[in-house]
């Protein structure tokens, strides 16, 4: 499995954008990856579950919906 987030030559410069507008929002709360052109999340204080999306668009949205859930009493 390859990480594609960390200076790796194939990602595409509209991916990095969409990489690093991701990683700014959830900074702190989600960490962020794009591995094997599957685009994941998963939440700093629950490691072992993983959100992933075949686009950042989706992942984006996934990662909302789950936050709205963390937060909600």
């Amino acid at each position: 499995m390859q990480d594609r987030t960390d200076a790796q030559p194939s990602i595409t410069e509209q991916e990095r954008q969409a990489l690093w507008q991701l990683r700014s929002r959830w900074l702190g709360t989600y960490h962020v990856a794009l591995v094997d052109d599957v685009w994941r999340a998963k939440r700093y204080n629950h490691v072992t579950k993983v959100i992933t999306a075949d686009s950042a668009d989706e992942l984006g949205e996934a990662i909302r919906r789950d936050y709205e859930a963390m937060v909600r009493p």
